[in-house]
């Protein structure tokens, strides 16, 4: 049996502009089957902040101001970053924490063991969803971060109109 590897704890995902997303960024065990779907997460995330910021960096610059527009873009992608790691660091770090524990837990059984475990995840998948499975399966990243973003509308001083 191959080894299974995951990336290292990073302190940070994104340096100077260069973004970490998906494996690059957390490569979760096989044993979890969330990896793509936190890749998918990441990759949403990202994008509605760094439109978000963009559109505000663009609001009132001139195309003909290249200097100006690439200072913007890049305060955008900083900005863009920093929510992105705020928002997705603690999801992931509390899913790979619960699939480190599962997969302990699977380690080492015998037959009639490995059987009950399927056992209950069969009679698991007919009942109502318990809470704590709801958790890492009916996360909505588009709702967090449209919230994240109305909050900081409410927070910015209103422009006067002319």
């Amino acid at each position: 049996m191959y080894p299974v590897w995951t990336t290292p704890d990073l302190p940070t995902w994104e340096s100077d502009g260069v973004v970490l997303i998906g494996d690059a960024a957390h490569t979760l065990p096989p044993t979890s089957g969330q990896g793509t779907s936190q890749a998918l997460e990441d990759v949403e995330c990202f994008t509605m902040f760094l439109a978000h910021y963009l559109r505000k960096a663009y609001d009132g610059k001139s195309p003909e101001e290249p200097a100006t527009v690439t200072e913007a873009e890049t305060g955008a992608i900083s900005q863009t970053s920093k929510k992105y790691m705020e928002i997705r660091q603690p999801r992931v770090k509390d899913i790979l924490t619960k699939s480190k524990r599962m997969e302990n837990k699977k380690r080492n059984l015998n037959i009639i063991e490995e059987w009950l475990l399927y056992l209950v995840f069969f009679i698991m998948g007919r009942l109502p969803t318990l809470p704590w499975i709801k958790n890492p399966f009916a996360y909505d990243i588009a709702e967090e971060v449209s919230h994240v973003i109305e909050l900081e509308n409410q927070k910015e001083p209103k422009k006067d109109s002319e």
